[in-house]
């Protein structure tokens, strides 16, 4: 028998699939936050050189 074809499978390949987009979105948020932190922490550094 198909493995594709046995009950249970497309519940199981839906929680599998949104398992991977929400271990993919957080991965995603956290990259996006270093980001922010790097580009703010040099913003802050030029305007304290800016001022000294």
């Amino acid at each position: 028998m198909d493995i594709v074809n046995r009950p249970g499978f497309s519940e199981w390949e839906d929680k599998h699939h949104y398992k991977q987009a929400l271990a993919l979105y957080w991965q995603g948020m956290k990259y996006g936050a270093q980001i922010v932190y790097v580009v703010l922490e040099k913003m802050l550094h030029d305007e304290k050189e800016k001022e000294e």
